[in-house]
């Protein structure tokens, strides 16, 4: 079985294995590592170790802001440039559903596997707000096609862009208080 070691500094866990001189989160040295024992099955950590829900999640989370500073610049700008802007909007608008699909996915695997169980009160309300981000974004993606040069329907994929940030803080925001959660067992 793979041996762990744990900061006794600032919490970070590793493999004992590829720890070096120093750790790898604090800096402090060597020394400040004691042995550690996972609470959850080998099974578990290795699939939790792909990190796939955080990774995934920084991709509408980079998505939303360029949504929403392109969807002002279209609203600004004249003809020429404004038709470049507005078709990255539509590029973007329409990829949005997709990634957050993708990372909601990913978030419900992780939950099951972190708290076997996505039922427990945090994840429910991420789900929710999931959800409602992924409804938000088709309504963004339809809206996209409704602009035109001299359309104030740029109002409303601006707002919904606004929404969606603060959808997006949120989720980040509690899922930042669950990253070091695991139930324990097997």
């Amino acid at each position: 079985m793979v041996q762990f070691v744990k900061c006794k500094v600032c919490g970070y866990v590793i493999k004992e294995s590829k720890l070096g001189d120093l750790c790898p989160a604090c800096g402090v040295k060597k020394s400040a590592f004691e042995p550690y024992e996972p609470t959850i099955s080998e099974k578990r950590m290795k699939i939790l170790e792909f990190h796939i829900h955080p990774i995934l999640v920084h991709f509408p989370q980079g998505f939303i802001p360029f949504i929403l500073g392109i969807s002002i610049l279209v609203a600004i700008l004249n003809e020429p440039i404004q038709t470049y802007f507005l078709m990255a909007l539509r590029i973007l608008s329409v990829a949005l559903p997709f990634v957050l699909v993708a990372a909601l996915s990913a978030g419900i695997l992780d939950g099951k596997i972190r708290f076997k169980s996505i039922t427990t009160p945090m994840l429910k309300q991420k789900i929710m707000v999931g959800s409602t981000a992924i409804i938000l974004s088709i309504l963004l993606a339809v809206s996209a096609f409704l602009i035109d040069s001299n359309s104030l329907e740029i109002l409303w994929s601006i707002t919904l862009s606004l929404i969606l940030l603060g959808c997006s803080v949120f989720l980040g925001y509690v899922g930042g208080h669950l990253t070091c959660s695991v139930r324990v067992g097997k």
